[in-house]
């Protein structure tokens, strides 16, 4: 399998991602019987400085509405104060609630230019109280480098996060020694996520944006059948071609990882192994998109 970044015109890529009729596409078939799923959104923020997200919520409500229809909806949550830390996991706490479902997705201001209180470089997932500048107050952070998911209750599998920069690839894509060196390789931000044996993550690269119809076409995507990277560049596409999308995985080897990436639905995610620990450890590989090239990267 070829890893070599590839790029191809923004002719060609309005083809791989133009709109497709959905009374084309089969039904999903096979989804899990107990397929659930948990929700997670903030609109306003304390720092004025901060973009108001103004459809945050409504797009983790329209995917809610199309995929209703083939799993349960067990929570709902305002990413507010000290509930952003707690919503995901901290590494060394018992069960939470990100444990009890299948697949989460999440709308908030994201960044993977900040460190933990330890130092560890990481993914910062905002709450209220997440400062514009400063991004190291941990106010309302949830930080990457301190979950464990897939490992506890039913087991985390797919984490959607529609945000800035969640699933980043440092160097940038452009090439940036600077970003790499002072906020770290993909592997140091997500290794401990994926340890549980979490599956696979959707997010952006770079830059998102707060769209109308994000949360619906991306549900509908699903719903239909789509590979979950199908579903979810589509839906970036179709709402904003500027949004920087990605998508990353880790697992055994290889072959393993691109196979996650280019072939895992919401009806076959359950036949991934969970790997765990150093097997979780051993291949990180990640897919990336702009408006005009499309691009794919081994383990650094």
């Amino acid at each position: 399998m070829s890893t070599a970044r590839r790029a191809i015109t923004a002719t060609a890529l309005a083809g791989v991602f133009g709109a497709i009729s959905l009374s084309s596409l089969p039904a999903s078939a096979g989804v899990p019987a107990d397929f659930s799923y948990g929700l997670g959104c903030m609109e306003t923020f304390t720092d004025p400085d901060l973009n108001t997200l103004t459809n945050a919520c409504d797009n983790t409500s329209a995917f809610s509405s199309q995929v209703s229809s083939i799993g349960t909806e067990l929570f709902r949550y305002s990413l507010e104060g000290s509930i952003g830390p707690a919503f995901l996991e901290e590494a060394y706490d018992g069960p939470t609630k990100a444990e009890s479902v299948d697949l989460i997705m999440i709308a908030t201001h994201t960044g993977s230019q900040g460190t933990d209180d330890h130092g560890n470089p990481t993914v910062q997932i905002a709450g209220k109280d997440w400062p514009s500048r400063g991004a190291n107050n941990k106010m309302g952070v949830a930080w990457s480098s301190k979950m464990n998911l897939g490992n506890e209750g039913k087991g985390l599998s797919i984490l959607a996060i529609v945000g800035c920069g969640a699933t980043a690839w440092y160097p940038h894509p452009a090439g940036n020694g600077y970003e790499y060196a002072v906020f770290g390789s993909f592997r140091q931000r997500w290794t401990s996520a994926f340890s549980g044996g979490l599956r696979i993550v959707l997010g952006n690269w770079d830059q998102g944006y707060d769209t109308k119809t994000k949360g619906d076409k991306f549900g509908k995507y699903v719903k239909a059948g789509l590979t979950l990277k199908d579903a979810w560049r589509r839906s970036d596409w179709e709402s904003d071609q500027r949004i920087d999308t990605s998508i990353v995985s880790m697992a055994l080897n290889q072959d393993e990882c691109f196979d996650r990436l280019n072939n895992m639905t919401i009806a076959n995610y359950p036949s991934y192994p969970r790997r765990r620990g150093a097997d979780a450890a051993g291949y990180a590989c990640f897919e990336w998109w702009t408006n005009d090239s499309i691009g794919e990267r081994p383990q650094p």
